[in-house]
């Protein structure tokens, strides 16, 4: 099994076999709202924003993008 994760100050991602995880500057919605996405062998099967996650989430927990990943992880699985 293959698990990698990455990050810098303006993004944060993990690859877990075929799953993709990511948060940060390159997925936006229509708002230009940075946002949290899956992917599932290459198709994006969840995403939200940034604004939704911190509606859901304690945003003083929230700082970085590793954060917003983390968070983004657990909403995903609560609602899978």
């Amino acid at each position: 099994m293959q698990v990698n994760q990455y990050y810098s100050n303006d993004y944060a991602g993990l690859v877990s076999g075929r799953y993709k995880f990511y948060y940060g500057y390159e997925v936006t919605n229509d708002k230009d709202e940075w946002c949290f996405q899956v992917k599932e062998n290459g198709i994006e099967v969840f995403n939200i924003s940034e604004k939704e996650i911190e509606k859901n989430i304690d945003s003083h927990q929230l700082d970085m993008p590793q954060d917003f990943l983390l968070a983004g992880i657990g909403m995903w699985l609560l609602l899978k």
